[in-house]
C-alpha cells in the first residue's frame, strides 16, 4: 500500500474509533443521568406506607420546603397531642432533636370533618405550625420556618391513627414579615396509636 494511502486509512481509523468512543461516553453518561433522573421521580409513600412502617406511639413527619425534603427520610418521631375543647395541639421530637409544633384553636374546632383550620401570620393562636431542626449540634444553632399563610387538614384522629397535611407558605422566624423571602410548604404527618391527652372532650366528639 502506498505510505500517503496508509496515513489516510489510518487516520480514518483513528477518527471513527473516537468518534465510537465519545458516543459510547455520552451514551453512559445519558445513561447514568436517566438512572438519576429515575430516582428522583420515585413517588412519595402513601399514608398506609408510612403507617405501615411504624410502632405505637411513633411518627413520620415529610415536610417539603420548595420542594426540598427539610427532616431526613431517617428522622423518626414522637410526641404528645393535646385535644380539648378549645384547642388542638401537636409537639413532636425526633432523634436529632428536630421538632414541629401545630397548634390551632376555636370553639367549635372539631364539628366539621375533616378538619380544616386557616393559618394567617397575623393571628398565630387560631392556627400555627412551627418547623425546627438542630444544624449544628456543638454550639445548639437551630434553623427554624413559621407557616405564614396556608391550611391545617385533620384527615383522620383516632387512637389507631392520625393523619394530618400541611400546605402553603411559609418564612424564618428572622424573615416571617417579607413576604418576598417566604416559600412554598408542604407537609404529611402520620402518627400510628398516638398519645392523646383529651380534655372537655370524648373521642366521639373528635373521632373520625
Amino acid at each position: 500500500m502506498h505510505p500517503q494511502n496508509a496515513i489516510g486509512r489510518f487516520g480514518d481509523i483513528l477518527f471513527w474509533y473516537f468518534r465510537i468512543h465519545r458516543n459510547m461516553k455520552l451514551s453512559f453518561l445519558l445513561i447514568g443521568l436517566l438512572f438519576i433522573w429515575l430516582a428522583g421521580c420515585r413517588p412519595e409513600a402513601t399514608v398506609d406506607e408510612l403507617y405501615a412502617s411504624l410502632k405505637p406511639g411513633q411518627a413520620r413527619v415529610r415536610i417539603q420546603l420548595d420542594g426540598a425534603d427539610f427532616y431526613p427520610a431517617e428522622s423518626q418521631f414522637s410526641g404528645q397531642v393535646d385535644v380539648y375543647d378549645t384547642f388542638m395541639r401537636l409537639n413532636l421530637f425526633d432523634q436529632f432533636e428536630s421538632n414541629i409544633i401545630v397548634a390551632f384553636s376555636g370553639s367549635d374546632w372539631y364539628k366539621d370533618k375533616p378538619i380544616k383550620r386557616q393559618v394567617f401570620l397575623d393571628n398565630q393562636v387560631a392556627g400555627s405550625v412551627m418547623i425546627g431542626r438542630l444544624i449544628d449540634k456543638a454550639n445548639r444553632r437551630g434553623e427554624g420556618y413559621l407557616m405564614t399563610d396556608g391550611t391545617i387538614t385533620v384527615e383522620t384522629l383516632t387512637d389507631d391513627k392520625l393523619v394530618m397535611r400541611l400546605t402553603g407558605k411559609a418564612g424564618k422566624y428572622e424573615f416571617q414579615r417579607v413576604p418576598t423571602k417566604w416559600i412554598t410548604v408542604q407537609g404529611l404527618i402520620v402518627i400510628r396509636n398516638p398519645s392523646l391527652r383529651l380534655q372537655h372532650v370524648t373521642r366521639k366528639d373528635v373521632f373520625f
